[in-house]
């Protein structure tokens, strides 16, 4: 491992199996506005020829990332995995997943709100990326006056009806959890579990 004198510049370098020849070499680059980039490049048996590459990007206040993979080696990007996150007025926070293809066209788009108690996180699914969700997954917890928890895990499919239904309560004193679980969201439970 080998760093610059301000320790902004990482290089660490593997041979994970003795031979002499390094298999794996990550770089951790800090720039002057804070952006993150770390590069991991892995090396066939010769140590030279690249075998494929990641490079990961986080901004300086965590709230964009990026994520590129060379699969192959041949120097083209062959993913992109990108998060955005958007802090509300409310407190509340809105991220937004998404993965491209090499040409940077969106096949996967997944938002994720989270309240500003954090108590409802509602993620959506668009797996083909075109405008429609397929899967709402909407997770609630509530804490009454007498310390009772009680957390739903709701999943709506793309015409808005509901395939899964997943209820935690939890006792005041942790001492006592029940489970129920509607796995086909017919409205009557399938599983249930005290413990």
């Amino acid at each position: 491992t080998t760093s610059s004198y301000d320790g902004r510049s990482v290089t660490t370098s593997i041979d994970s199996n003795g031979d002499g020849v390094f298999d794996e070499v990550m770089t951790r680059i800090e720039d002057d506005a804070g952006v993150m980039t770390t590069t991991t490049s892995r090396f066939d048996a010769d140590g030279t020829t690249l075998q494929s590459s990641t490079t990961a990007t986080t901004s300086a206040n965590g709230l964009l990332s990026s994520v590129t993979e060379d699969s192959d080696g041949d120097g083209t990007v062959d993913l992109i995995m990108s998060e955005s996150t958007t802090l509300e007025a409310d407190g509340g926070s809105l991220s937004v997943t998404e993965d491209q293809d090499r040409l940077g066209n969106a096949y996967s788009v997944a938002p994720t709100h989270t309240t500003a108690d954090g108590r409802t996180v509602t993620q959506t699914n668009d797996y083909d990326a075109d405008g429609t969700i397929d899967l709402s997954v909407v997770t609630d917890k509530d804490l009454s006056l007498d310390g009772i928890e009680t957390q739903t895990v709701t999943r709506t499919a793309a015409d808005l009806s509901t395939i899964g239904l997943l209820t935690v309560v939890t006792s005041a004193d942790k001492r006592l959890v029940t489970t129920t679980n509607d796995v086909d969201g017919n409205g009557f439970n399938d599983i249930e579990t005290v413990f």
